[in-house]
């Protein structure tokens, strides 16, 4: 097999991800291609204002890793000119998503990763930031018409890409798509020590995880359900298996002030909207998004007096200001005139799992807790789209009728199977590290010691930034 990788992000643990599989590839016998990023590219996700002393690190950085290698064949990325007809501004966040040029839908990429830096805004100001959207819509050109150049004249049977969200690696993935060239993309995986792999579909893809999640559970041994209960014992307790836990500041206990046990409490556990809003498929099948879903079901719920509404916001969305993301604004609008509600703001310390337990049932559109409820015996409504909407541990309606209507009669929790099997996946998906030891969320040890840059790169990288550069 002839294997070509396209290496933009130097970041631990994705980048030791790519040498690991780089490594097993070259063990096999195959043929390894890799092209990079000589820090040509006028704004990537490390380093979007293209400051030439951070260049200087992620190219070092990638020069020690590749070199503990050898035996591939590497090249640069190709210069490439903006296209003429590549746009210069865009008059809403719909029309950047949706944006395509020759065919090839680079705009997507371009809007996760503009949403993810601007406040999380999904509804970002495309005027105000159309300086930064051009850059990122420039580079995003050059990825993709720079691939399609190497891959024509490669022919590589596969081509391995970094997650496939952002600006570059979105257009590198569009670039396999238009000269049907299978891509595989790589990311965490369920635990430190593992990474995971995606043939031809992104990390996030639905379809793809929920066959995963089947697929684990029928191959798992007589202690799956063990380490399936496991896995949510120790979210709760605020182990970081993969990511960061955003419940481990919280106060035990604390529920918010002025908690009537004797009403019908509801909470409602929001999702960080950019973090899924340009993944097809993920479209909420009910409500134009999330935050309107929000709205819709506070105010049909105004009427009944004895209900009340916690809306818990994600404590990923902590400091950012209301009027700089369209899910805040929302929330605040509707705080400020809906009675029956009570938003607990990211900031907050109320205590998620102690909300959980103590509320009539849990709402959800896509957060993970949609799933941890039924574990923990809240029953649990999903209004949106879930890795865990096809295990049958959460109710699913259809409209938005149906969804008050579940929210406000007596329902029982699902039965605890389905969030087993999620518990499971989550703590067995993706493969073993064989080279790669992390000793952080976002550091570890290359083959014993930590990938880095050379000292003299390090120098001049310090030297750089002093000089704002």
């Amino acid at each position: 097999m002839k294997a070509l990788f396209i290496s933009l992000y130097a970041a631990t643990p994705h980048f030791e991800t790519e040498l690991e599989l780089l490594s097993d590839l070259l063990d096999a016998g195959h043929v390894v291609h890799v092209v990079r990023c000589m820090g040509d590219l006028v704004a990537c996700v490390m380093n979007p204002d293209h400051k030439e002393g951070w260049c200087k690190l992620c190219v070092s950085k990638i020069d020690a890793g590749l070199r503990t290698l050898g035996r591939i064949h590497e090249e640069t990325l190709p210069t490439v000119k903006p296209h003429p007809q590549l746009a210069q501004r865009f008059e809403s966040a719909d029309e950047l998503l949706t944006y395509t040029i020759d065919g090839a839908e680079l705009g997507r990429g371009v809007y996760s990763t503009m949403c993810g830096r601007v406040n999380k805004d999904t509804r970002l100001d495309t005027h105000r930031y159309a300086p930064a959207i051009r850059k990122e819509l420039e580079s995003a050109y050059a990825v993709y018409a720079g691939l399609r150049e190497v891959i024509e004249r490669v022919r590589p049977d596969r081509v391995y890409i970094f997650n496939g969200r952002f600006s570059t690696c979105h257009a590198a993935v569009v670039a396999c798509e238009q000269t049907g060239t299978t891509f595989v993309t790589h990311e965490r995986g369920g635990t430190r020590d593992r990474y995971a792999v995606r043939e031809g579909a992104l990390p996030h893809d639905l379809a793809a995880n929920i066959t995963e999640i089947d697929e684990t559970w029928a191959a798992g041994g007589p202690d799956k359900e063990a380490i399936g209960r496991r896995w949510f014992v120790e979210r709760r307790n605020g182990v970081e298996r993969n990511s960061t836990s955003f419940t481990k500041d919280q106060t035990l206990g604390r529920l918010p002030e002025g908690f009537d046990s004797a009403r019908h409490n509801i909470v409602i556990f929001n999702s960080t909207m950019e973090e899924y809003a340009s993944i097809k498929g993920w479209e909420s099948p009910i409500y134009r998004d999330e935050a309107v879903g929000v709205r819709q079901v506070v105010e049909t719920l105004a009427s009944n007096p004895n209900v009340h509404v916690y809306l818990r916001v994600h404590p990923h969305l902590k400091h950012i200001a209301r009027e700089d993301n369209y899910q805040l604004r929302m929330y605040a609008e509707l705080e400020s005139r809906a009675k029956n509600l009570t938003v607990i703001w990211p900031e907050s310390t109320v205590h998620t799992y102690e909300l959980m337990d103590r509320c009539k049932a849990v709402l959800t559109f896509g957060s993970t807790t949609g799933v941890e409820a039924c574990f923990w015996g809240t029953p649990s409504v999903l209004a949106g789209h879930a890795l865990y909407e096809g295990l049958d541990c959460a109710y699913v309606p259809k409209t938005h009728e149906e969804v008050v209507r579940l929210l406000t009669g007596d329902l029982s929790t699902k039965d605890q199977l389905g969030a087993l099997k999620y518990g499971y996946w989550e703590s067995e998906r993706g493969i073993t590290f064989k080279r790669f030891r992390a000793t952080s969320l976002y550091s570890g040890e290359w083959l014993g010691r930590p990938c880095r840059p050379s000292l003299a790169a390090r120098v001049q990288s310090a030297v750089l930034r002093l000089r704002g550069r």
